[in-house]
């Protein structure tokens, strides 16, 4: 019997990449296949760390230049409202 603190699992719980860890030569089910595929960009190493790249062409994303607020040249509601009445 277990106890606390132990699990089928080895102790492990669920890693960054969304499934728990197995062994080397352990099939993976389509579900594990597909959340791996989605966040590390393959589907047989359980202990493949997460890649934020992989769903943007394995390249880093640009900053994003400082400069005018996105959304400040919207209008509020109230003057939508009034527009439509011209």
């Amino acid at each position: 019997m277990a106890t606390t603190g132990e699990s089928e699992y080895g102790g492990m719980g669920v890693m960054a990449n969304g499934i728990f860890p197995q062994e080397d030569g352990v099939v993976l089910s389509s579900s594990d296949q597909l959340m791996l595929l989605s966040s590390t960009g393959q589907v047989e190493n359980s202990h493949a760390p997460v890649d934020p790249y992989y769903w943007h062409g394995e390249v880093e994303p640009e900053p994003v230049p400082k400069g005018k607020r996105r959304g400040s040249n919207l209008l509020k509601p109230s003057t939508r409202y009034r527009e439509s009445q011209y």
